[in-house]
């Protein structure tokens, strides 16, 4: 960071309220991108906790979010097999004495697995036609065959 770089930073901290002064620093180095994108939350993160945020600083924190998410993808899609079976089990279980479905987040906790986890095991399982939901909260159910080889909410 240059001299004159430094003295704007530490004039703009001083004169500005500290979420204005973050957002105003991201604007100010030009590298933020879009407001809300990845890339602008990390550089908030970094200048919030008074690191300055280098370009390669930016990219490590892009790779490792990027690797932490394809690692719990990956763990979401190694449990399919071993979770269908008693996530399955559950849905139907609730559905029948409650008369409602779980909720994504009960399912992942009787799961014992983190809600991002459970979140996207249940993405899988609905793709694959294990379970089905709709828009409405409690829906999560098991299918049961139509006629026609559909599949319905039971």
């Amino acid at each position: 960071m240059r001299r004159w770089e430094a003295e704007r930073l530490a004039h703009t901290v001083f004169e500005t309220p500290s979420s204005e002064v973050v957002n105003h620093l991201i604007l100010e180095l030009g590298r933020g991108g879009r407001p809300g994108s990845q890339r602008w939350r990390i550089i908030r993160q970094l200048l919030s906790a008074g690191i300055l945020p280098t370009e390669d600083l930016v990219m490590l924190r892009l790779k490792e979010q990027s690797r932490r998410a394809n690692a719990e993808a990956a763990d979401a899609r190694g449990l399919v097999d071993v979770m269908q079976e008693p996530a399955c089990n559950y849905v139907a279980e609730r559905r029948r004495v409650a008369g409602e479905g779980p909720s994504w987040r009960e399912l992942s906790a009787h799961l014992g697995l983190s809600h991002k986890v459970g979140r996207r095991l249940i993405g899988i399982l609905l793709e694959h036609g294990d379970l089905v939901s709709s828009t409405q909260p409690h829906s999560l159910d098991v299918p049961s065959p139509s006629v026609e080889g559909r599949t319905e909410l039971a």
